[in-house]
């Protein structure tokens, strides 16, 4: 899979008790090399800098308070990973770049909570799922977008080509391990998509969206053979007919 990049990663993490929300924001520093932002849901309560915040400030401001949830930036691996932890233990990472990565990040910033005694001992990762993996290659030539969109569609799979409202051909490829031919729902009632790829009602959906430069980008699957497979369906689909699809 030399052309397939993996761009960012999403993971969702659960811990094995309730979390202090606001034990979690008074209690951690502000450090430099480790994290450099926290944020949490009430008026003005954010400690650090963020570029983020910066753009935000910008924005009309939002009416919604949230109290549930506190916004952390933990520089990992080199890179500022967005960490929100909710009161009741669930964590949600993104910006990741690969699978063995949100164990990682958490684990160390769990020993890091117990040393400041922000929570308990005995506190540990019971759940670990990742929830969405965004990717993009690139085809090497320009793409003639509505006849690749008029194609999808004799071909009986999902796509929308409104170039005055998204400049790609949007392809909507169904998976599960029980469709005998994946890209089309074939469950009994046809699903939403919202699955887990695995059983009746249970599709994956994933997002394909073609662009005039050649640029491809997959999004929506929950591990890589799910990205693979539709990355392998529109290079196939595309290169088994090129001259076609070129150009001109």
């Amino acid at each position: 899979m030399d052309q397939l990049r993996i761009s960012t990663i999403t993971a969702i993490l659960k811990l094995s008790q309730r979390v202090d929300l606001k034990k979690v924001y008074d209690g951690i520093p502000i450090l430099d090399g480790y994290i450099p932002f926290i944020e949490y849901g009430v008026e003005n309560g954010y400690k650090g800098f963020s570029i983020k915040l910066t753009k935000k400030k910008r924005k009309k401001k939002s009416k919604k308070t949230f109290y549930n949830q506190v916004t952390i930036h933990i520089i990992h691996d080199g890179k500022i990973m967005n960490v929100k932890m909710f009161n009741n233990g669930r964590i949600q990472i993104t910006g990741l770049k690969n699978e063995k990565q949100p164990i990682d990040l958490v684990s160390k910033f769990l020993l890091y909570l117990k040393d400041l005694n922000i929570i308990e001992e005995e506190a540990e990762i019971i759940d670990n799922d990742i929830v969405l993996i965004n990717s993009d290659f690139d085809m090497g030539y320009e793409i003639s977008r509505d006849i690749l969109h008029r194609d999808i569609i004799e071909a009986d799979i999902y796509s929308s080509y409104e170039p005055c409202i998204y400049p790609g051909v949007n392809i909507k490829f169904f998976i599960n391990e029980y469709n005998y031919e994946q890209g089309i729902c074939s469950c009994y009632k046809m699903c939403n998509g919202k699955g887990n790829g695995c059983g009746d009602g249970n599709c994956k959906k994933v997002t394909i969206a073609v662009f005039k430069s050649g640029k491809i980008i997959i999004t929506g699957g929950r591990n890589r053979e799910q990205i693979e497979k539709s990355y392998n369906f529109i290079k196939k689909f595309i290169d088994s007919n090129k001259e076609r699809y070129v150009l001109k």
